[in-house]
């Protein structure tokens, strides 16, 4: 193998497969990252047997041939090098890497027994999205992804589609996020599967380098899915189990609902959140007025510190009512809603909240209470 490349692109290329690379492991060539120059590009590939990714770099090859070198070195010592072009030449067991005045000479290993990753060339797409769009998914619901492993199905974002209509969900036990958007795509099959929330944060992670539709493809087991995303391939295992049946979860009815300025809604929940923090993160919230005048009460306290309060105009319907939050559950979807206003709904002060955007249907978050003493 020999071939020459920028170190821009090379350093690029490296620190996006990075978070691939295992830690710790029983197999430590997966410690490794392949390289592979064939068809004038330079493959890049890093999988800790979970999640793999594959990205491809233009170079001008002399001789193709692949090996793999340790990711730690590899990737640190591109990175310290000047803004130049980079020769690698690879000599029997020896990558021999020139940048300049610099000359480097490390010990390689062979690719034989790198783990095969999936290619998806001999495939067709479940579907296709934008990558704005579907980075705007993805944040939207990932958060609320579970981080605790004893229930290893909420540690995952659930895709599914039903009549064109993408549908991602996540869970933790104390708030549930959901989100759809219409597919272009036509006569999607019905499917459904559960993504590991890690694997899908790296590929909102690469998203904004893409320029072209993502395309996602099921491998032909079904245990795994690949996103396509110009010059990068990320392939996951699923998770396996049963997704709790989210839609049962959707309250039905409400006691009351408001309509909250999202300006000054995360203002005041930012605020509230300072003392929140020594207090348990509670965030008290109560609703009350005439029909000519509602606000919105929000305060925080502690008894070591003091006390934080805010009065908000808004609009309301229904009873005057009180309910608490976690300021940091508010703070996490206050971040992902767009537009002006922010709907709330409850139903007493004991029965989760369901916050949602004013002009936008397909977005609701469900959150869990906190139990004060009023």
């Amino acid at each position: 193998m020999k071939l020459q490349c920028t170190q821009e692109n090379l350093d690029k290329a490296l620190s996006n497969i990075s978070r691939a690379v295992a830690s710790r492991t029983t197999l430590p060539i997966t410690q490794n990252v392949l390289l592979k120059a064939n068809n004038g590009k330079l493959q890049l590939s890093a999988t800790n047997l979970e999640m793999a990714i594959n990205t491809w770099i233009g170079c001008e090859i002399s001789d193709e041939g692949e090996t793999t070198i340790p990711a730690r070195i590899f990737t640190d010592l591109i990175k310290s090098y000047p803004n130049d072009n980079i020769d690698l030449n690879l000599n029997n067991n020896n990558l021999i890497i020139k940048c300049g005045p610099f000359n480097s000479n490390l010990i390689t290993q062979s690719s034989d027994e790198f783990p095969p990753i999936p290619e998806s060339d001999s495939l067709d797409p479940t579907f296709t999205i934008s990558p704005s769009s579907f980075s705007k998914l993805i944040n939207s619901v990932i958060f609320s992804a579970a981080q605790d492993q004893s229930r290893p199905v909420l540690t995952g974002v659930k895709f599914s589609i039903t009549n064109n209509k993408l549908t991602l969900a996540t869970a933790d036990g104390f708030r549930l996020s959901i989100i759809s958007f219409e597919l272009e795509n036509e006569n999607i099959p019905e499917i459904d599967f559960i993504v590991p929330a890690k694997s899908l944060l790296e590929v909102s992670r690469i998203l904004p380098f893409t320029k072209d539709d993502v395309s996602v493809f099921m491998t032909k087991a079904s245990n795994q899915v690949i996103f396509k995303m110009d010059n990068y391939q990320l392939t996951t295992v699923l998770t396996q189990g049963n997704f709790p049946d989210f839609n049962s979860l959707i309250p039905d009815s409400n006691s009351t609902s408001c309509i909250i300025p999202k300006i000054n809604f995360k203002s005041a929940v930012r605020s509230l959140g300072v003392l929140a923090k020594d207090g348990n993160g509670i965030i008290r919230l109560e609703i009350s007025g005439s029909e000519q005048n509602q606000n919105l009460l929000m305060s925080s306290k502690t008894d070591e510190l003091g006390e934080n309060s805010v009065i908000l105009e808004i609009n309301s319907s229904g009873q005057d009512s009180k309910i608490a939050f976690n300021s940091k559950y508010l703070s996490d979807v206050l971040d992902v809603i767009d537009g002006e206003n922010v709907i709330l709904e409850i139903n007493g002060d004991s029965n989760p909240g369901l916050i949602k955007p004013e002009n936008n249907s397909e977005y609701i978050h469900i959150v869990m209470p906190m139990f004060v003493q009023w």
